[in-house]
């Protein structure tokens, strides 16, 4: 069946003929959100405990002279879900920014990071696989669904979406049947033309593949 954001409650079939409900999908969003509310994520397992204090000393050893005068620290989530697969910042104002990840959905700031809301959770995924404003009117956002890193918990996006009020709201404007999108580019000076690099099925042919280009703000 088709995948639409009225059928979110309801099965389909996935990478490797395997069956999804809305449920496994949105499962990733919720840690997510828990993570970035307390900010700090306890892992259970003195594996895991050792591998963040790894982690942590590789980072605050960093010979850059930018990064060494910072004391880094985990903020989560920790596990699969948590992979940030995009960044897309306001260049007129650079404390407002996205961060989309591999399954919980797309986040924004307004406050260079203190805070972070969800402006993706109604829509057909919440795997993202990249996002771009347009800095010619930063109200322009495209958000490529899907992410495009080949693993065995990689999970599919449901096509192209766009905002034009900030990431309040988003509009699908196609491209579903790709699944994975590596990497959406705005022009900078015309929000209406747009390239789109489309991985396609991670696991398999499909057609819906390869760069892609709209001179129409992605009508078509």
């Amino acid at each position: 069946m088709s995948l639409t954001d009225s059928a979110l409650d309801s099965t389909f079939t996935g990478p490797h003929r395997s069956t999804y409900s809305k449920e496994w999908i949105m499962s990733g969003s919720s840690l997510l959100r828990t993570a970035l509310v307390l900010g700090v994520i306890s892992w259970s397992t003195p594996l895991g405990v050792s591998a963040q204090a790894d982690n942590q000393e590789v980072i605050n050893r960093s010979d850059d002279p930018v990064l060494r005068s910072f004391s880094w620290r985990s903020i989560g989530p920790i596990g699969q879900g948590g992979r940030v697969d995009d960044i897309a910042v306001d260049h007129s104002n650079p404390h407002r920014y996205f961060v989309g990840f591999a399954t919980g959905g797309l986040w924004r700031t307004v406050n260079n990071g203190t805070t972070f809301d969800p402006v993706f959770d109604t829509y057909a995924t919440h795997s993202i696989g990249s996002v771009a404003i347009a800095q010619s009117d930063p109200n322009i956002l495209y958000v490529g669904t899907g992410e495009a890193n080949n693993r065995q918990s990689s999970s599919f996006g449901a096509g192209v979406y766009k905002s034009t009020d900030g990431g309040d709201s988003f509009t699908y404007v196609g491209l579903r049947e790709t699944q994975s999108i590596a990497r959406v580019v705005v022009h900078p000076t015309d929000a209406n033309t747009v390239w789109l690099a489309a991985s396609g099925h991670l696991f398999g042919p499909n057609p819906e593949r390869g760069v892609y280009k709209s001179t129409d703000g992605g009508s078509s």
